[in-house]
């Protein structure tokens, strides 16, 4: 039998996720690039909590960086019609520890222009010490 209107009261708890960081609406997440994709830009395969997406890896990016994916978040239960979070992507930058002999020559003539450079972003040419 019914006992008339009344309230129902719902309580969700969400677990934590091992894939995601979950900041109100907005959700964090990390991808590895190397060397090349991080200096010459690329796409890259994430996952989101929505499923797969080819993110944009823009040129120039450094280590640390933040790309944010508008609208890729979660929905706000508060409000209806407001738009989703964001997924907010940190990269990060894998360097190679065994270089081939090539890409090293190829890197230090980089060097090389770069310490010439009015522009000089901090590249130094390493110098083999001197012996006395």
């Amino acid at each position: 039998m019914s006992q008339g209107i009344g309230e129902l009261w719902v309580t969700i708890q969400v677990s934590d996720s091992e894939k995601y960081i979950r900041d109100g609406i907005n959700l964090y997440s990390s991808v590895t690039v190397d060397l090349i994709q991080a200096a010459l830009g690329d796409r890259v395969d994430i996952e989101t909590a929505t499923g797969n997406y080819r993110m944009v890896v823009p040129m120039g990016t450094a280590h640390g960086d933040d790309i944010h994916i508008l609208n890729m978040g979660l929905m706000n239960p508060y409000k209806t019609g407001k738009r989703r979070g964001d997924f907010i992507v940190k990269v990060n930058l894998v360097v190679p520890k065994n270089l081939d002999p090539d890409l090293v020559k190829l890197m230090q003539e980089y060097a090389e222009i770069e310490s010439k450079s009015e522009k000089n972003f901090g590249v130094h040419l390493m110098r083999e010490p001197k012996t006395e």
